[in-house]
């Protein structure tokens, strides 16, 4: 949107428009969530439902329910468990929670178009905040029920929240919006953390030099910011040790600081490899060109923080907003990193790249290259731009060609690097990465060079990312297609005589991988009827056990699955109606 079209537009028209935005993509989203009819990534969306669905029923506060005993925060089923309240049909619930993703995700575009707008033109923050919202990680997660759904975009909501908090010495409502975004990320995931972390850092950094003043105003702010977030942790907490007697397990924070130290003992080979993957995913997801321009403009924020300046000074720059901010998401970000390559180490996959752990800092990676090119742009500045972004485009297209997969490994993990291998496989990756990398640079030198046409050059990459945000999102209704044709079966099932009667899945039948698939599935569909059965479990009255033996008098068969009554662990027959 150019420019001079935009210059007479107030802060309300802009309002507007940025909703109306919201509202089409959000329900374009929501349109094409009808299309996916199964989940993709088990266990874990099954583990996310069934938190859910115990939040629903009173697990996460006030009664003696147990927590579920899976190593996931209840953050993101704490939203998805407002789809139980419209309706008991499964169906339905889960395509409420993808719609409840849809609004989640699509979120995203507030932040991004407030952190532009800030210190770019009304144009450009459009633009950038259009990009944002159609990533293709942030697309991808609107079809699963997974964290991120929730994690990335309130990522770059507590930036934003951060940066209007420390606008102002006075305490305000931005104060309280930042510490309950910092604790609803570590709610949402054990990485949350990292926020925790990288907002006490850098305050810390702040009164240590003298950009912030111990002052009884400040005092109130500080209460502010920590006091909603901290009091609601330890109602979690008590909550927790009094009604249920324990904290909840699984990929909390220790967990993570054991993975760290643990990593640091393994071979340094791999260690050093899987390094390589992530920071080459994060290049490679950030098109490129976007890593760089991020660098430039951060050094040219943070140059003048380390002047010499008087104590009136200091506060006037951290008055801005924006050290406070760049700090708080660059010594995140790093802890992130630290944190995915500690986890992916430390599993035996056979590719250690998990794209996913690190998606959020994509559109940190993208804002901050925006600001970088609007800030070379009105410099005219091409000699600062033109030899970082070379020595940046060599070094990414050799550590692709040195570490990147020769093929798309799990592209639901691996969504921002998706639009490479939608089009090519093997060594033409590199190529591919090449030849993006050299006309985005390229064509971002003659933007600076000519000091126009940001907002033209943008869209020029949200037709990039549009195109890469479909290819996942077909892979993902193909991906959807394959799990759900079990939904016919799990029908039939659920139609068998005897609603009190339970599913019992015969693990000694199991021969491969996706028998455990088509478990799982059963048990996102059929919920808490369906249990395993093997030699150390005994049925107790009459239930179906699936199997895929042949046993007994079968009563429904789909594949190599059968379906047999089953009563006290005897085989039987079904009772003739």
């Amino acid at each position: 949107m150019p420019d001079s079209l935009l210059s007479k537009v107030g802060e309300k028209s802009s309002f507007i428009i940025l909703l109306c935005l919201f509202g089409v993509i959000a329900g374009v989203r929501i349109l094409l969530s009808g299309l996916i009819v199964s989940p993709q990534i088990f266990e874990d969306e099954l583990v996310y439902d069934i938190i859910a669905r115990q939040v629903y029923n009173g697990a996460l506060l006030t009664t003696h329910l147990p927590y579920p005993p899976w190593p996931f925060s209840p953050g993101y089923s704490f939203v998805a468990s407002l789809a139980y309240l419209f309706s008991p049909d499964k169906y339905v619930v889960y395509h409420n929670m993808l719609a409840i993703n849809a609004i989640l995700t699509t979120s995203i575009i507030f932040p991004a178009y407030y952190l532009l707008k800030s210190v770019t033109s009304r144009g450009v923050a459009f633009s950038g905040a259009l990009l944002v919202a159609l990533l293709p990680a942030v697309t991808m997660n609107t079809y699963v029920l997974m964290s991120e759904a929730l994690f990335i975009p309130l990522t770059l909501f507590s930036v934003w929240f951060v940066k209007e908090s420390f606008s102002t010495d006075n305490p305000c409502r931005w104060d309280i919006f930042t510490g309950l975004s910092v604790f609803i990320l570590y709610f949402t995931r054990g990485t949350g953390i990292s926020m925790v972390i990288a907002l006490v850092l850098t305050m810390a950094w702040l009164f240590l030099k003298g950009y912030l003043q111990v002052t009884k105003t400040m005092q109130k702010k500080l209460i502010l910011i920590a006091g909603p977030g901290l009091l609601l942790y330890l109602m979690w907490v008590v909550d927790q040790l009094l009604m249920k007697g324990s904290l909840p397990s699984g990929y909390s924070t220790s967990y993570y600081t054991t993975l760290i130290t643990e990593a640091l003992t393994r071979n340094p080979v791999h260690l050093v490899y899987v390094f390589l993957q992530h920071l080459d995913y994060l290049l490679l997801g950030s098109f490129i060109i976007f890593p760089i321009l991020a660098i430039l403009a951060g050094y040219s924020y943070m140059r003048p923080a380390f002047g010499s300046y008087s104590p009136g000074q200091k506060e006037q720059i951290a008055r801005s907003g924006s050290i406070p901010a760049l700090l708080y998401c660059s010594v995140f970000s790093i802890i992130l990193f630290l944190f995915t390559i500690a986890h992916m180490c430390n599993l035996s996959y056979e590719y250690s790249i998990c794209g996913r752990y690190v998606d959020a800092i994509i559109p940190l990676i993208i804002i901050g290259g925006i600001i970088g090119l609007d800030r070379l742009t009105c410099a005219g500045d091409t000699t600062t731009f033109l030899k970082p972004a070379l020595a940046s485009l060599i070094v990414t297209v050799i550590i692709t060609l040195a570490v990147m997969l020769p093929f798309a490994h799990q592209p639901n993990n691996n969504a921002a690097i998706f639009y490479l291998y939608s089009l090519v496989s093997g060594n033409l990756i590199t190529l591919l990465s090449l030849l993006i990398g050299g006309v985005l640079t390229l064509l971002c030198g003659i933007v600076i060079r000519f000091r126009k046409g940001i907002v033209p050059y943008l869209v020029l990459i949200i037709l990039l990312t549009l195109f890469s945000s479909v290819a996942i999102t077909a892979w993902e209704i193909q991906t959807a297609r394959s799990f759900g044709s079990t939904l016919p079966f799990c029908q039939a099932i659920y139609s068998l005589p005897g609603d009190q009667m339970g599913v019992l899945w015969d693990t000694s039948s199991e021969t491969d991988g996706w028998d455990k698939m088509v478990y799982y599935t059963l048990k996102f569909w059929l919920g808490d009827r369906v249990s395993e059965l093997d030699q150390k479990t005994q049925p107790s009255g009459r239930s179906w056990l699936i199997t895929k033996a042949q046993k007994g008098e079968q009563v429904l068969s789909y594949g190599d699955y059968r379906v047999v009554p089953i009563q006290s662990g005897v085989v039987t027959s079904l009772p003739s109606s």
